[in-house]
């Protein structure tokens, strides 16, 4: 059954016909068979008429042939709503397409954005933002990343989802819903058999709007990518990209895991950043770590760039790839380190004003 746009048409009082009208006719069915009984029983001796029972017998296939109808129908009827109450919810939230804070049913809060243009969200790529530590348990818009991209005005042609943390300086904390079918679905797709919060969101996401789940990418900003390379190194194959900026796997999760995660990596950091350089074993070490151990990585090292100059990295380019890349997609990247000055980055920032500049330092991978 196919459910992409216009393509599926439900009519409830159709089908509630179709399945009284089956139910009717069982009934008839077996009325009549019960009148021929009674009129056979009232013989005093027993009645052996070749033409009586086989009539008997056809009766009592058609009979069973009803409802064996009627229990399809219903079937047919119970996947048609949930198919239709999945379309209606498409279609109710690109109506009040918007940036608002919500909480889903797995109890998870955050903000969360649906695109305008779209008669639904059928198969569009999600975006997941973790914020840093100073931000990460606040549920206000001052947020960054692409929260700043989203409040600058640009189209991003995605669902976005950005999640309130429940515990402050932790993004890798389980889900409290563990009778619910999003964390099954979660759980299933983890390394340690649990379901973290943010992964249980993602799955009822994808569930409820029907995204592309070959299309999952994530976004961490300092603590957000502590928790970023959590979430890979636990749910491989998960993310088709992940985008870091001044985080690291170090002290938080197996780097090795993390290499093996499938996922594409760009990995950004500033020359000025004093928790990343001068620190053995962080992004630089760990880029080169990913490379030699089969993952697929990218790093840019932002000079004069600063722990707080996340936001300027975002430009049409980047924001394509993390869109356009799928799960386990091979991909031509550079063989080194790329370096770029903090002036550059600004000519295509989004968060800038500068989405129409043209780019010279993002090297598009898609």
């Amino acid at each position: 059954m196919d459910t992409r746009d216009n393509e599926f048409k439900y009519d409830k009082v159709k089908m509630d016909y179709a399945i009284n009208l089956s139910k009717n006719v069982s009934g008839s069915i077996s009325g009549i068979e019960g009148s021929i009984k009674a009129a056979k029983s009232a013989f005093k001796v027993g009645l052996n008429v070749p033409s009586f029972n086989s009539a008997m017998d056809s009766l009592s296939g058609v009979f069973t042939q009803c409802s064996n109808l009627s229990g399809t129908l219903i079937e047919m009827k119970n996947i048609a709503e949930g198919i239709d109450k999945k379309l209606s919810a498409n279609t109710n939230a690109l109506q009040n397409a918007s940036y608002s804070l919500v909480t889903l049913e797995s109890g998870q809060q955050g903000w969360l954005y649906i695109p305008e243009g779209h008669s639904s969200t059928n198969g569009l790529p999600l975006v997941v933002n973790l914020n840093g530590m100073g931000e990460m348990t606040k549920s206000d818009r001052k947020i960054s990343g692409y929260a700043e991209v989203i409040q600058s005005g640009y189209d991003v042609d995605a669902v976005v989802w950005i999640p309130v943390s429940k515990k402050d300086g932790i993004w890798d904390y389980q889900s409290n819903s563990v009778d619910s079918e999003y964390y099954q679905s979660a759980a299933a797709k983890s390394r340690n058999g649990k379901a973290n919060a943010t992964i249980v969101s993602c799955e009822e996401l994808v569930s409820k709007y029907n995204l592309d789940s070959d299309r999952i990418s994530i976004y961490g900003n300092s603590m957000g990518a502590h928790g970023t390379y959590q979430y890979l190194a636990n749910y491989p194959n998960y993310f088709s990209t992940a985008v870091t900026w001044g985080g690291f796997a170090h002290g938080y999760a197996d780097i090795d895991l993390v290499a093996q995660s499938g996922t594409t990596m760009i990995m950004m950091y500033g020359s000025s950043d004093g928790y990343i350089v001068g620190h053995t074993g962080r992004t630089p070490d760990e880029y080169e770590y990913i490379k030699e151990n089969g993952g697929q990585a990218v790093l840019y090292e932002i000079v004069d760039a600063n722990h707080a100059d996340g936001d300027y990295e975002f430009n049409p380019a980047l924001i394509n790839d993390m869109l356009s890349i799928k799960k386990g997609q091979k991909l031509s990247v550079p063989d080194s380190k790329i370096t770029v000055s903090l002036d550059e980055v600004k000519l295509t920032s989004i968060s800038e004003g500068n989405a129409e500049g043209e780019n010279h330092w993002y090297h598009s991978l898609s």
